[in-house]
């Protein structure tokens, strides 16, 4: 019976020795990520671009713009390629040549 009585001490001050962490070990901000997760996610209510005026407009441009809209004359953009295709030209293939 005493022998299972400091067995049970001695289980209990090793698992409550296991609770404790020193400072020093992990550092002094150890548990600050979850304010700085929520600080990061918090909008910035006076950015920085705040103050910026809207980029000037022409007058003109902009009504002709609109005018070709209201007819649905509206300019088709240009067709953009991300590749293009040379024939016949010849490359290296990267090995340095």
């Amino acid at each position: 019976m005493r022998t299972l009585r400091h067995a049970l001490i001695l289980g209990v001050l090793v698992t409550a020795a296991g609770c404790d962490t020193p400072r020093e070990f992990v550092g002094e901000g150890y548990g600050d990520a979850n304010l700085h997760n929520a600080a990061a996610m918090v909008v910035n209510p006076d950015p920085p671009l705040a103050d910026a005026a809207a980029p000037e407009l022409d007058g003109v441009r902009g009504k002709l713009a609109n005018d070709r809209y209201q007819i649905n004359r509206v300019i088709p953009p240009r067709e953009q390629r991300t590749t293009t295709l040379a024939v016949g030209a010849s490359s290296s293939g990267g090995q340095g040549k």
